[in-house]
């Protein structure tokens, strides 16, 4: 699967593992940055990019991290075509994708216990990208949609009207 990651100084050491864990699972790897760590890069910089590609189908799916996860989660979510969620457990990543159609998956790359490998131990150090270290993209990649194809952002907006 053609996978897109990207994340800035919060997410980068655990980006950065992850990139590498699922190169050595067989996926090819595109990411978006940051290439280097730098205390004043900012998650948009890295969500908008990897989101515009997952919605135009350059990528099939994304992970961005973050400190939190939440704010590159709202991030990817304000580009069309796009659906990401923060997901802190195996059953909310996969029930996304399943679905919701979910195709980026964010998380924090500091929060413990996050997501884990089949056959991992979940973490719960709090040292910076300990905590989801490469399990983030277990179930979730293996999980394929249950819905048809993404639903358009004006078909959601004519049946709800928010």
């Amino acid at each position: 699967m053609k996978v897109g990651v990207g994340a800035d100084h919060g997410g980068f050491e655990m980006k950065q593992q992850l990139a590498g864990l699922l190169e050595k699972e067989g996926h090819e790897v595109v990411d978006f940055g940051n290439e280097v760590y730098d205390t004043d890069d900012d998650y948009p910089d890295f969500a908008f990019p990897l989101a515009r590609a997952v919605a135009s189908g350059k990528i099939e799916r994304g992970i961005l991290a973050c400190g939190s996860g939440v704010g590159a989660s709202v991030a990817a979510n304000k580009v069309p075509g796009a659906r990401a969620a923060l997901c802190h457990d195996d059953f909310s990543a996969r029930q996304g994708v399943e679905d919701d159609n979910m195709d980026i998956l964010s998380a924090s790359g500091v929060a413990p216990r996050v997501l884990r490998l089949p056959g991992t131990a979940p973490r719960t150090s709090l040292e910076p990208g300990s905590a989801v270290r490469i399990g983030i993209a277990g179930g979730w990649l293996k999980s394929c949609s249950l819905k048809p194809a993404k639903r358009p952002a004006h078909t959601i907006a004519s049946k709800h009207r928010f």
